[in-house]
């Protein structure tokens, strides 16, 4: 089996290189051959320099490297597009898998019916909130799991389902409302990623969660996600 690992980049200096440092670190199960694509949005920071760096001491993960108009969903929708794998894992730029992440998505990829799932996440702070937070995505629920989780789906899936829907916020929550509608259930990965906390550390843990909890329930009931984004960006 191939696995794509799509990760979109938009000024991400202080992250892409740990990021793909943890990808090349996984441990690769044999009967597991991946890739890796990274899709960046027009970054002005330091993010392909750190990209060159890594690049500098990577020797064994087949890399791509593209460039696409700018906007998480359509890059991830760019990466899914040049990918060759039969199942396509998309991670975010300041989400760190964990070294046995590959072992336990291969397990989890041997039932037939896993046409879709993410992983149990994990804050990079040791802010109680963060880990309590974080413990709702033992919960496999629509309002516990999104992009920061590590979405894995098989290939022909995600094109069945018509890719991200390239909208400015809540393309995560979108497709897996859209999956889980034809393929429930949704299966949860038992590894975790370890995603950046960097916007609940500047506006606040409970301020942060009330916000998001407020969104997606906005969303649900018909909000615009260009609206809902301008809120967001707001903190």
């Amino acid at each position: 089996m191939k696995l794509s690992i799509v990760v979109p980049s938009l000024n991400e200096e202080a992250y892409i290189f740990n990021t793909l440092a943890a990808i090349a670190s996984m441990v690769v199960p044999n009967s597991l051959t991946l890739e890796l694509l990274l899709v960046d949005g027009g970054s002005t920071d330091r993010t392909l320099s750190e990209v060159e760096r890594f690049f500098e001491t990577n020797d064994t993960l087949p890399v791509r490297m593209f460039r696409s108009a700018q906007g998480r969903a359509a890059q991830q929708n760019c990466g899914a597009e040049f990918a060759t794998g039969d199942v396509l894992w998309f991670l975010h730029a300041d989400t760190l898998p964990s070294p046995n992440a590959l072992i336990e998505l291969q397990k989890t990829l041997q039932n037939p019916a896993a046409q879709f799932g993410y992983f149990y996440m994990k804050f990079d702070s040791d802010n109680p909130l963060a880990k309590f937070y974080s413990d709702f995505t033992k919960l496999n629920s629509i309002l516990t799991h999104y992009g920061d989780c590590g979405i894995f789906m098989r290939r022909d899936f995600f094109f069945e389902l018509g890719k991200f829907p390239e909208q400015d916020l809540m393309e995560d929550v979108e497709l897996l409302f859209r999956a889980r509608a034809v393929a429930e259930p949704a299966l949860i990965v038992d590894a975790f990623v370890t995603t950046s906390a960097r916007r609940f550390k500047r506006n606040g843990f409970l301020r942060q969660q009330v916000l998001n909890a407020y969104l997606v329930g906005r969303y649900i009931f018909g909000a615009s996600p260009n609206e809902l984004k301008k809120r967001y960006e707001k903190g």
